[in-house]
């Protein structure tokens, strides 16, 4: 964060700690998740999005 919100980028090429957040580590603003939050361990301005990619479809059973 710049301190005016705006990003600056880590003048040493640093993408972030590494650290994962879930969505329960989210910090809720008037009750409901915010889409842009700083990271618990480093401080990074981060982005929630859903991942679903570990979903697929499901088997459908015929009763016969």
């Amino acid at each position: 964060d710049n301190g005016a919100g705006g990003n600056v980028e880590d003048p040493a090429g640093t993408k972030g700690c590494g650290a994962k957040v879930y969505s329960r580590d989210i910090p809720k603003l008037n009750g409901e998740d915010q889409a842009r939050f700083p990271c618990p361990k480093c401080g990074a301005a981060l982005l929630a999005f859903q991942q679903l990619g570990q979903f697929g479809a499901v088997a459908v059973e015929t009763g016969g």
